[in-house]
Formats: C-alpha cells, sequence, structure tokens
C-alpha cells in the first residue's frame, strides 16, 4: 500500500513538474532582423506560431548610436498573417477572427539597449485567453524615438498605418 502509494505520489509530481515546464506560448525563433532609418529600428520576426501570447526579446544594434533622453522608446507593433499582405497594429481588434491583441513592453536590466516585448491575445468580448494558435507570417516592431514625433499631429503621421510609419522614418527594405 505504502509502495502504490508512493507511485501515485511520483506520478503526480511527475506530471505537474511536465505541465509546468512545458509552455506552448513562447515561440521565439531566434534573433530578429533589423532595418535602422531616421530616428527608428525595426525589428523583423518572421513565422511566429503562438497561443495566447508571445515574448520576444529586442536588442538595439550597436549601430544605433542615438538613445532618447529618457531612455524610452515608442514601440509600434504590426503583424502580417499568412497569405495576406495587410499589416495590423498591435493593439486592436481582429472582429473577423474574433481576437483582441494587446502589447506590454519591459526593459531588461538598467540599460535601455535591451527590452522585452509580450504580445497577448484575447478573446474579443471578453478577457478570457483566446485559446486558438495564432500564426504570424511577419511580425515588425518598429521602435521610435519620442523626440522625432513630439511636434507632429496625427494628420502629419498615422501612428497605427505601418506604410505610413515605415515612409516617414526612412525604413524601407534596403
Amino acid at each position: 500500500m505504502k509502495t502504490t502509494f508512493t507511485i501515485y505520489i511520483g506520478i503526480l509530481l511527475l506530471s505537474l513538474g511536465l505541465t509546468a515546464c512545458s509552455n506552448d506560448d513562447d515561440h521565439n525563433t531566434g534573433m530578429p532582423k533589423t532595418r535602422i532609418g531616421n530616428d527608428a529600428v525595426v525589428f523583423n520576426f518572421e513565422n511566429q506560431s503562438f497561443r495566447d501570447s508571445l515574448e520576444l526579446q529586442l536588442t538595439f544594434p550597436d549601430s544605433v548610436k542615438e538613445i532618447p533622453e529618457n531612455g524610452f522608446w515608442l514601440y509600434l507593433p504590426f503583424y502580417q498573417t499568412s497569405g495576406n499582405q495587410t499589416w495590423y497594429p498591435i493593439p486592436g481588434v481582429r472582429e473577423d477572427l474574433q481576437y483582441k491583441v494587446y502589447h506590454q513592453f519591459s526593459p531588461i536590466g538598467e540599460t535601455t539597449r535591451q527590452t522585452s516585448l509580450q504580445i497577448k491575445v484575447e478573446e474579443d468580448k471578453s478577457m478570457k485567453p483566446y485559446g486558438k494558435e495564432l500564426s504570424y507570417s511577419r511580425l515588425e516592431i518598429i521602435a521610435i524615438n519620442p523626440e522625432a514625433i513630439r511636434n507632429l499631429t496625427p494628420e502629419d503621421l498615422n501612428l497605427r498605418d505601418y506604410n505610413e510609419v515605415v515612409r516617414h522614418f526612412d525604413l524601407d527594405q534596403k
């Protein structure tokens, strides 16, 4: 009886440990490609698949010399899905797929050269996790020096329009 109980407890602990260690929500596929423009940097991640949340690390290349005075960048994430050339901004709501997506950024350590990005997806009409696999063929995070847009109005630059932001900061594919 004591042996059976020990075996059951061992199996329970093993299964709990494996469940805790498996994280289907985090599929970081390596370092992103970067493009540098006027007062902005693009981090390009390709083929990101995840469920409910995705965490990525952004490291600014050494060639980026201009760091904002306060150390904080303005981050604008955009994504494309497979077979669709439309750029969707984050945060946003995809009514066709019934989800909302938003992001959080947090610095890593004391440096302003590394940042953690977390993308979260929930059902569009609740705060419940979306629960379905998502796949972004391209995920681009545009980091902008806030000083560069200080005197701009929404009429001057629509920050939710990927193509407009890329043109404004000279971030076209080179």
